[in-house]
């Protein structure tokens, strides 16, 4: 219970806003500028995220060789991967075919749901649930409109489905794979002070 994470002197868990130091505030304004970057969506939430931490190294609030390790991180690539697999599924058309043939024809919106749901949940457990729902969007839009559904039935079942599917496995949501990694990396590691002999990954 009185166990604390330590980033070099200072106690993570009792720092508050008045230990703070220049450096500190100066954290904060980069991440309230990252943020008001990506609601007023002036650049991709990618770009956006990227300048902050570069910001960050030009400023010294963070060493460069912490800033780049992220980005060696097994779940970051593997979301990568994934992304790269569900572009060639898509670009090649065999998604389109695969999904519009297991969709089916119905005029029964609660069937039709149910189809689509099914669908969504099961492709997202093997393939990253965010470009399985940019694969699946266009497809169903154009189904709909050939079924003559409601399309506003369909768009949030189709993401929560995508979600609740990604859960299924490590790879299917980028939460998953950010967990897995960092379990690998803290408990499973020999050096780490959270390390639990006998598990596995």
């Amino acid at each position: 219970a009185n166990s604390t994470v330590s980033y070099g002197d200072t106690d993570v868990l009792n720092t508050t806003f008045g230990d703070l130091d220049a450096s500190g505030w100066l954290s904060l304004v980069l991440i309230l500028f990252g943020f008001l970057l990506m609601i007023f969506d002036i650049v991709g939430a990618d770009l956006a995220m990227n300048l902050v931490l570069l910001l960050m190294v030009v400023f010294k609030i963070l060493p460069i060789q912490l800033a780049i390790s992220g980005y060696a991180n097994s779940g970051l690539l593997t979301v990568v991967v994934l992304f790269v697999v569900a572009a060639g599924f898509t670009s090649t058309g065999g998604a389109d075919y695969f999904i519009i043939k297991l969709l089916g024809s119905s005029n029964d919106v609660m069937l039709a749901q149910v189809r689509m749901c099914l669908i969504a949940a099961a492709i997202s457990s093997f393939i990253n649930d965010t470009p399985v729902f940019l694969i699946m969007l266009p497809i169903v839009l154009t189904w709909t409109a050939k079924m003559q559904l409601n399309i506003r039935q369909f768009l949030i079942p189709l993401s929560y489905c995508c979600l609740l599917g990604g859960l299924n496995t490590s790879i299917g949501t980028s939460t998953n794979l950010v967990v897995t990694g960092q379990f690998n990396e803290k408990v499973l590691n020999p050096l780490s002070p959270y390390h639990q002999p006998g598990l596995k990954p």
